[in-house]
């Protein structure tokens, strides 16, 4: 359990865990998975919370870099927490988001070498983003017109007076 990690490990997934609280990640993801619930058949709207996820998870680890950890030892807590949350531990996987399996590689990769991953929204992600909007869009507006009452059929129709040729 986290209560057996190292003074430095346990600092570091809190410090990660903090970021995503002061960047509102809990709530937008919370909106991010409900409209993947409405679209679940939309396999951009699936892709586009993965996306958003890998994203999330960069920026709190930029974020933590930038505060002053230390590269090398943030790197060795993530393996630590991963082991963790992978092996027969206690840990539940549903508390520590830190290291899920996903991108750990990558993110390892962005780490160390120095640079890190904050950076303008790239236009692949633009991209996604922009889909999945026209997406959304498209569907709340099939949803239909509120000048119609589906319950009274055609009697339901709101028509304009057609005028004959004036005589």
């Amino acid at each position: 359990t986290a209560t057996r990690w190292e003074p430095e490990t346990l600092a570091a997934a809190l410090a990660h865990e903090r970021m995503h609280i002061q960047r509102g990640d809990p709530l937008v993801l919370w909106l991010a998975r409900l409209a993947v619930v409405i679209h679940w058949m939309n396999p951009l709207a699936w892709r586009g919370l993965g996306l958003w996820r890998r994203s999330q998870e960069g920026a709190c680890d930029d974020a933590v870099l930038q505060s002053g950890a230390d590269a090398q030892t943030y790197a060795e807590a993530l393996l630590t927490v991963a082991r963790h949350i992978g092996g027969r531990s206690s840990t539940p996987r549903l508390g520590v988001g830190m290291a899920g399996k996903g991108d750990l590689s990558n993110r390892l990769k962005a780490i160390l070498d120095g640079e890190g991953r904050t950076r303008p929204l790239s236009r692949r992600v633009a991209v996604w983003i922009g889909v999945f909007g026209g997406a959304a869009t498209l569907t709340v507006g099939s949803l239909g017109s509120p000048m119609e009452d589906p319950s009274k059929g055609d009697e339901g129709m709101v028509l304009a007076p057609i005028e004959g040729p004036s005589s």
